[in-house]
């Protein structure tokens, strides 16, 4: 999985977040539904949020998916926004 991530500050203590996930979604069955292309931020004193990108049910094997989310939030102090990414 790729993500791409800008981050913008709005305010004096707030940033917006637009990301572009890229990866390949792994099916097993028609009925299975397997783990989601996802992007977990915060900021230093927020608890995580979380954009994903769902893989959903179809086919087995496996295909592309490019995904965009977007989310805000508050920054604390520090001005940093936190990223985790996983698949």
């Amino acid at each position: 999985m790729r993500a791409d991530v800008r981050v913008t500050s709005v305010g004096s203590d707030r940033y917006s977040l637009t990301v572009y996930l890229y990866g390949e979604c792994l099916r097993g069955s028609f009925l299975a539904r397997n783990p989601d292309m996802a992007l977990e931020y915060g900021g230093s004193g927020e608890s995580w949020k979380r954009i994903e990108s769902p893989c959903g049910t179809g086919k087995s094997g496996t295909s592309s998916s490019t995904f965009e989310g977007s989310g805000s939030g508050r920054l604390s102090a520090d001005k940093r926004v936190h990223l985790r990414a996983g698949a």
